[in-house]
């Protein structure tokens, strides 16, 4: 994501990481939303012309929003640099930005970017999540029916009880379900773990749900 400035540093971005996902902001209302409902892993922040009210909006909302962002500053000097560093910026660009020096700021990240879900729909219609073009395997097949009940309903929370008879129903008689369903959660916690992708998961005592902003945002 980049926030602010002119052409030149969003088509150095654009050149250095051709295959990534970029959004461009200069209003403050716009950024804040899409962020909230995204999860970004660097930012190069722009911050000529309206220094004070820009690095505010870094310290105090940006980076409280999205913790363990990279934060890239840009500016036509060094002169912010001792900021970039109390904030503890993952880097700085001096001078005119180009595809070189965004992609060693790019190859030198503070935090380790996460990898990103792609989510599809199978023939039957349930949601289905892919890592790098490879479809998630769980241990048991139930578990891709508890991950699509929880992709069904948008992040919202999920509470154990209606899980349980939404998986099984009048059909579960007979059927220990709290401990299969405990079952389902283990392999669901572990399994997006094994992909670097349990941050997705939100499991609270008697809830569950999905962080939607997992996902590319052009697929929600």
């Amino acid at each position: 994501m980049k926030i602010g400035g002119g052409g030149a540093l969003t088509e150095a971005v654009k050149n250095a990481a051709p295959e990534a996902s970029i959004h461009s902001f200069s209003d403050e209302g716009e950024l804040m939303a899409f962020a909230g409902k995204h999860i970004f892993q660097v930012v190069f922040f722009q911050i000529d012309g309206d220094e004070g009210k820009r690095l505010e909006l870094a310290e105090k909302r940006l980076l409280r929003l999205i913790p363990g962002i990279n934060l890239i500053i840009a500016a036509a000097t060094d002169k912010y640099l001792r900021e970039a560093l109390r904030l503890h910026a993952s880097g700085y660009i001096a001078g005119d930005p180009d595809a070189d020096k965004v992609r060693a700021e790019l190859d030198n990240l503070l935090y380790p970017l996460r990898r990103v879900a792609h989510l599809t729909r199978d023939k039957s219609g349930m949601f289905r999540i892919s890592i790098d073009g490879e479809p998630i395997k769980f241990k048991y097949s139930k578990t891709k029916e508890l991950l699509s009940i929880l992709l069904e309903n948008s992040g919202r929370m999920c509470s154990t009880r209606w899980l349980v008879e939404y998986l099984w129903g009048d059909g579960g008689e007979g059927v220990n379900t709290r401990s299969y369903f405990q079952n389902l959660r283990v392999d669901l916690k572990k399994t997006l773990a094994e992909y670097e992708m349990d941050h997705m998961l939100i499991s609270r005592r008697g809830e569950m749900g999905i962080d939607m902003r997992a996902f590319e945002p052009e697929e929600l």
